[in-house]
């Protein structure tokens, strides 16, 4: 019994740190091979992606460290199928119809497969020499025509030179630091949400390593999107190099996907994802205003967007950074905070912070409506018309108390007056009254006759 439970463990264990991982829930899917569907992935090419089906994904080959497994994604909505493999990336730009690949064949245990040498396919095409047997021949329909924006980073110099002191440059500009962009990126996006989030346009993976493998691990799952193929190969090699060892609890790794896509055609599911983030990457895109149009609509109701980027005065003394013809322009020339932050309220989004940091990068965050963050502002604005009412109605009550007060002081000073004039009124009475009782004296007065007035006067003497 001890020896199938490791061995189950085994199975589970093996192929999880790989640049895609199917998560297999138990031996028995993984030892049947059952195919996987993918919550957020769905077919790019699909009419209405808020209704498309999950795309369906499997892995066939061997099973064993280290081994290479090919990946295919396929639309239950139609004929497209998509290739990839579990070391490198899978690959959701190039659609393929017919015909359809082969059904899986019986998995081949702890066999290792023949491992055939060959060299990256730019420099067997520099050399002339013949591709692999197993890779496929480049499509003729394919426009391969160089457009510098689009096909800059996908040069395997660039992406070899990017950590090498490429990205190091970025300090002139004014830059932070990768250490403290991740820490903005960080704060910002632990304000909701973060089981599923995105690195748009990853490049080397600088960003990628540090959500990945953030000790907090507070991200369920990252997916890293990149339309490079040789960023994507370096971002895989060097994820994949400073991964714990393999005896480490999977568990307790973010797991992270490599998945090449175009920004301006996310094949992701509307209203999948929680937060993205694009650092140093919008200079880059031929079309930001689909760009951020794509990331707009794969954000959940209330997700975050976070994004730093070039202003124009950084390319002035670059060769081909002049505007025009966006085919033959390397960078995207944005002149001003306010021009940014017009673009990413145009494609929808709400609350668009735009800080310049030094002389010429750009922080941009902003936040899709809806969502928790909804909630909370309508609860906020609930609390604040609470207060306001509560507010109204103490300037209600001291009103109507400073009006009982005067209408008391009005009745007090009425009365006060009333009982004056009363008071005036009977001091005036009694006033009268003694000088009517006055004038009764002195007219008594008057009409009393002393006896000798009465009497009549004395009689002559007789002679």
């Amino acid at each position: 019994m001890k020896i199938l439970n490791h061995l189950s463990l085994i199975l589970l264990v093996l192929p999880s740190l790989q640049a895609y991982r199917i998560p297999f829930t138990s031996p028995r899917d993984r030892l049947l091979n059952k195919p996987y569907t993918d919550p957020v992935l769905v077919d790019p090419n699909a009419e209405d992606k808020a209704k498309a089906s999950p795309l369906e994904i499997t892995a066939e080959g061997y099973l064993r460290t280290g081994s290479i497994n090919r990946l295919v994604a396929k639309s239950p909505d139609s004929n497209n199928y998509y290739l990839g493999t579990t070391s490198t990336y899978l690959d959701l730009v190039d659609s393929k119809t017919s015909p359809t690949p082969p059904p899986t064949p019986p998995r081949a245990f702890l066999i290792p497969p023949p491992r055939v040498p060959s060299l990256p396919r730019w420099l067997s095409s520099s050399l002339m020499l013949p591709l692999n047997e197993e890779e496929e021949e480049v499509d003729s329909t394919v426009d391969d025509t160089y457009i510098p924006m689009r096909d800059l980073f996908t040069n395997p110099l660039v992406s070899f030179a990017y950590e090498r002191g490429w990205r190091q440059g970025f300090a002139a500009a004014g830059f932070p630091g990768p250490d403290v962009e991740y820490n903005m990126v960080k704060s910002f996006f632990e304000q909701g949400p973060t089981s599923v989030v995105a690195d748009m346009s990853c490049g080397s993976g600088l960003m990628t390593r540090r959500f990945a493998l953030d000790e907090s691990g507070y991200i369920n799952r990252l997916i890293a999107f990149d339309f490079s193929d040789s960023m994507l190969r370096e971002t895989s090699r060097r994820y994949l190099k400073s991964l714990p060892s393999a005896e480490a609890d999977p568990g307790t790794v973010t797991r992270v996907d490599l998945v090449r896509a175009d920004v301006g055609n996310m094949p992701t599911r509307t209203e999948g994802i929680d937060a993205v983030h694009a650092g140093a990457a919008m200079h880059c895109w031929p079309d930001v205003e689909g760009g951020l149009k794509e990331i707009h609509r794969s954000l959940k109701p209330g997700g975050r967007y976070f994004a730093s980027t070039f202003l124009a005065p950084y390319f002035r003394n670059v060769a081909g950074t002049t505007p025009g013809d966006l085919k033959s322009q390397s960078f995207q020339l944005f002149e001003s905070a306010e021009e940014l932050k017009a673009m990413v309220e145009e494609a929808g989004f709400e609350e668009v912070e735009v800080n310049i940091e030094g002389k010429a990068c750009a922080i941009i965050k902003a936040r899709k409506a809806g969502g928790e963050r909804e909630m909370e502002l309508k609860e906020e604005e609930k609390e604040e018309e609470k207060e306001e009412k509560e507010k109204e109605d103490e300037e209600d009550k001291g009103d109507e108390k400073g009006k009982n007060i005067t209408k008391a002081k009005g009745k007090a000073k009425e009365k006060a007056t009333k009982a004056k004039g009363k008071a005036k009124g009977k001091a005036k009475g009694k006033a009268k009254g003694k000088g009517n009782e006055k004038d009764v004296v002195n007219k008594a007065d008057a009409g009393k006759t002393t006896p000798s007035s009465l009497s009549p006067p004395n009689p002559p003497p007789f002679e």
